[in-house]
This record gives structure tokens, sequence and C-alpha cells, in this order.
């Protein structure tokens, strides 16, 4: 055999013998695989172990929704407002509101309502009634359940009740002179609108005519009409 026969053989050995090298390798790696199994990567969700689940993205379930909402009802007060006011009627507020932020509810006060009967500062309350009278009106009857009973006002030693409502002052009433008790006595004046009175009276010097009352915060011409026979000036 010549020496270019035989280079030709090993050339074709080597070939053959590299190619069933990387066969045998192949099938290796095959067996090496099979036999680990796949390989799963466990990515965890945020903030723990796996499964675990984050409590701000999770909704409030229905019932808890509607739980709220009932608290929030259960939260407000119910009042009946009556009256002198624009709207009568039936009135849901927040709790801590005041009998001026009912009044306002129902419209607000009508021109001849009576607002120093009712104390507007103070709280309402769950059933309440609130009545605003008419200015020279007998107080209503107290309702039945829960109510907010009229403010009292000072009366002159003596008098009655009956008497301080509806019996008008006896004899003229000098109003550069009167104190607050006898200015109570005039029709539709309370202690409120007496001390209106008083302090306007300082504040001008006096007064030089009956009409001047007209100057007085809260005193109109229909409740001046009412003042007016037992006014006088000295």
């Amino acid at each position: 055999m010549d020496e270019r026969s035989l280079r030709q053989k090993l050339a074709v050995l080597a070939i053959v013998a590299v190619g069933a090298l990387a066969l045998v390798v192949g099938a290796w790696t095959r067996r090496e695989g099979a036999a680990e199994g796949p390989r799963v990567q466990i990515i965890e969700p945020d903030g723990g172990a796996a499964g675990g689940m984050d409590d701000s993205s999770v909704s409030a379930s229905p019932e808890a929704q509607s739980g709220g909402a009932a608290e929030q009802a259960s939260s407000e007060i119910v009042v009946h407002v009556c009256g002198r006011v624009a709207k009568p009627g039936v009135y849901r507020l927040p709790p801590g509101a005041r009998i001026q932020d009912a009044v306002a509810q129902a419209g607000g006060a009508k021109p001849d309502a009576d607002l120093e009967a009712v104390n507007l500062a103070a709280r309402a309350e769950d059933g309440q009634q609130i009545y605003l009278p008419k200015v020279g009106a007998a107080p209503a009857p107290a309702p039945a359940g829960r109510h907010d009973p009229a403010p009292s006002r000072a009366r002159p030693a003596g008098s009655s009740a009956r008497d301080s409502k509806s019996a008008p002052a006896r004899g003229p009433v000098n109003i550069n002179t009167a104190g607050p008790e006898e200015l109570d006595r005039l029709p539709g004046v309370g202690p409120a609108t007496a001390a209106k009175i008083i302090e306007y009276r300082r504040a001008i010097g006096g007064f030089t005519r009956p009409e001047d009352l007209l100057g007085v915060p809260g005193i109109g011409e229909k409740k001046f009409a009412e003042m007016k026979p037992y006014v006088v000036v000295r």
C-alpha cells in the first residue's frame, strides 16, 4: 500500500472516530438530563412565603362594604322640623349638628318666625321635633317622645307664665329708663330683645321717639306695631 492510500484511510478513520465520540457525548447528556428531571423556577409573590397575599391588594368583601354603609347610616340623626319654616318635614343630619342646621335644611325660617323662642345653638338629637313658632304665638304643646323644650324667659317677680306670654304691659313703658324686666313685659319682647334695646339705647344716647325702636336689631314693622301702644319716651 502506498503512502497516499494510507493517509486517506487514516483521515476516514479520524472522521468516523469524531462522529462516534459526538454520538456518545450526546447520548450521555440526554440521559443525565432525563435523570435530573425538568428544572422549575419558583417565584414567590412579594411580601413573604409562597402562596401569600398582600392585604392591601385585597378589596373589601360586599358584606364588609354593606356593613360600613349601614354603620354610616346609623350614625345620622333624624329630626322633624315644623312651624314657621319654608319646608317643614323630616330631615337627616350628621352627628353634632345644631338646631340652626336643621332649620337651614328645612329651607330657613320664615320672616314672622320667632327665632328667640328656640335655642339655635343647641345640639339636635335623634327623634327630636324642632318647632319654630310665629312671633307672639303661644308655644306649641310638647309632642310625644323626645323633644327640645322651649327655653324659659325671665319674668318680673310675682307674674305667672300665662301673664308674661299673653298679657300686655300694664301701663306705658318708658324705653329710656326701663330695665330688662320692664322691657320684657312689652309684646314680642324677650330677654334677648330687651338686652338689644338697652344696648342700642346706650349707643345712640337715648331714644327721642318710639319709632327709634326700629333701629334695634330684630325689631321690624310688625313687632313694633305690637309694642307701640305701650311705649313712651320721656
